[in-house]
């Protein structure tokens, strides 16, 4: 277990030939890998995941025995591990992986849990394993194949007679965990949606390197092409087109609903917006900060975001999410979602993709519409049972 990769070593019978091959745990269950020793080679188990594959033969290729800094924590003796490894070079991934462990603890209580991942998501490690392994570096380094870190691994559990690893689920169901005993952060209460106690707030999620430019009828991105060179006199930039759209949202929703509590979460530099609109974006991130964008997305009634990773943990708490889908990402939809359980028809009015060409102006009516409306609609939508009338 050089990394996030968890491997079989293997030889064919008939020619002698080594390989390392994914165990069938996390991706390695959907796109399993054969990996020749001598030459690196790839061979994929099945039609997709070239990504995948990628992966291995280039963490293989770079393979290192650097010593990492590595917090080894355990709370309780350990009998019969079971190891449920969330590395991964997407952050994603390793919070998909992570999420697996409630399950692990409420049904596999014989086995000890032991958590490996990656320390950025040590804050979210739900109470009750028996150790957990933090690796102090990014995220993304959860690629690398490091030698050093697999031997560690195995010096730590070679010790036991008996050693499981979790097949975590890659894209672990709504029902099999419940985001507050991940986050300590209550999400937001469906039932109280038309609450007059709570005032209208939707947040939008920030992100710097996959941007919504706002560009949905014809003319409208020319339009703000135009407003931010008059207004900033200076290059127009995809982040700044950003910013005009979320503004011209924000206002657009300011207009229909008054009381309207508008936010921005996420990685950027804070600054540049109206004082009325809550800033709480960061340059980089603490456990506070991400608590803190938990607790603003658990108040949110709407939650707005191009499609990617960093809509994962505020999508679990917040009321409704809107995904906007860049055009080579459709093939990923909802894997960035974690939709949170109702009837068919209320999860489809609580959670959309739009394409993100669509403009503020439209954007603004649908959420608006969703603000105003959605307890009429899931009332008139919710399951009834056929009953008989009598005709005189």
């Amino acid at each position: 277990m050089p990394g996030m990769r968890c491997l079989a070593d293997l030889a064919c019978d008939h020619c002698g030939t080594e390989y390392y091959a994914d165990l069938p745990a996390g991706h390695g269950a959907e796109y399993p890998m054969y990996l020749e020793k001598a030459s690196g080679l790839v061979h994929q188990g099945g039609p997709e995941g070239a990504w995948f594959a990628a992966w291995l033969r280039d963490s293989y290729a770079a393979r290192t025995r650097r010593e990492m800094a590595v917090h080894w924590e355990q709370t309780r003796p350990i009998a019969r591990p079971l190891l449920l490894n969330c590395l991964d070079r997407c952050y994603g991934h390793a919070v998909l992986k992570l999420l697996n462990a409630q399950h692990y603890l409420e049904h596999e209580q014989d086995f000890d849990l032991v958590i490996l991942l990656a320390s950025a998501l040590r804050w979210m490690v739900p109470d009750g394993p028996a150790a957990v392994w933090s690796v102090d570096a990014p995220v993304s380094a959860g690629a690398e194949w490091n030698d050093w870190l697999a031997e560690e691994v195995r010096r730590r559990l070679i010790k036991y007679t008996e050693v499981h690893l979790a097949a975590a689920a890659a894209h672990p169901g709504s029902g099999q965990f419940n985001i507050e005993r991940f986050t300590r952060v209550a999400p937001f209460r469906i039932a109280d949606w038309s609450s007059p106690a709570n005032s209208p707030a939707v947040s939008f999620v920030w992100r710097s390197d996959r941007v919504w430019k706002g560009g949905g009828a014809s003319g409208v991105r020319e339009a703000l092409r135009r407003s931010v060179r008059n207004r900033l006199g200076r290059r127009v930039t995809p982040v700044s087109l950003q910013t005009q759209s979320i503004l011209a949202f924000a206002e657009g929703l300011r207009a229909v609903v008054p009381r309207i509590s508008f936010s921005v979460i996420g990685i950027g530099d804070p600054g540049g917006l109206p004082a009325w609109i809550q800033d709480l974006r960061g340059i980089s991130t603490t456990d506070d900060l991400e608590r803190r964008w938990c607790r603003r997305a658990a108040d949110s009634h709407v939650l707005v975001g191009v499609h990617g990773s960093h809509m994962l943990v505020p999508s679990a708490h917040c009321g409704a999410a809107i995904d906007l889908m860049p055009p080579g990402r459709w093939r990923n939809g909802t894997q960035d979602l974690l939709v949170r359980e109702g009837t068919n028809r209320d999860v489809l009015l609580r959670n959309m993709m739009l394409p993100d060409t669509i403009g503020p102006s439209e954007l603004t009516t649908i959420v608006a519409d969703l603000l105003s409306n959605y307890v009429t609609k899931a009332k008139r939508l919710a399951p009834t049972l056929p009953g008989v009338l009598c005709l005189p």
